[in-house]
């Protein structure tokens, strides 16, 4: 199993984590200087992210404001730009699953809020150290993708398809 690095996008920071071997190894969360600044977010993916890794990115919501979704995929656009140039799989994972392999939640009615304070407070205890919304979402992205990913070691698929 290789390297898994998962962004939590968004509008004016993003939520990143690295797994390696499916153990956390490192993560943050990246302000550009400028907003929006993609040259910037370009070379932070390409510090973190190397060829044959996988990387993670939540599904958008488009919902009541365009302008916001329009920004989420710009900055996703670049994210997955700047991974495939360097050959990596990249791979799309919806919220909820995040929610769910990260907090065991498995309603979609629960509210937003308290969806991310679950994450936050599930993230925490997991890493025994504060950590932010957008930390927390990368985290559960990770984990998502490790659970919902039946292998990650091409040898082992012999025989399962």
């Amino acid at each position: 199993m290789g390297k898994v690095v998962a962004f939590d996008q968004s509008t004016v920071s993003v939520g990143w984590v690295c797994m390696s071997n499916g153990v956390f190894e490192t993560g943050g969360v990246f302000h550009p200087k400028e907003k929006p600044n993609y040259d910037d977010l370009r070379a932070f993916v390409r510090s973190i992210v190397s060829p044959g890794d996988v990387v993670v990115v939540e599904s958008i919501y488009f919902g009541i404001n365009p302008n916001t979704a329009l920004e989420l995929v710009r900055v996703q656009s670049h994210i997955w730009a700047t991974a495939r140039d360097l050959g990596c799989l990249v791979e799309e994972i919806r919220p909820y699953a995040s929610m769910r392999s990260l907090t065991g939640i498995t309603s979609v009615k629960t509210k937003s809020k308290e969806r991310k304070a679950a994450m936050v407070k599930s993230a925490t205890l997991l890493l025994g150290e504060p950590v932010s919304e957008h930390f927390a979402d990368a985290l559960g992205l990770a984990w998502a993708y490790l659970k919902l990913s039946p292998v990650l070691d091409p040898e082992a698929a012999v025989g399962l398809f």
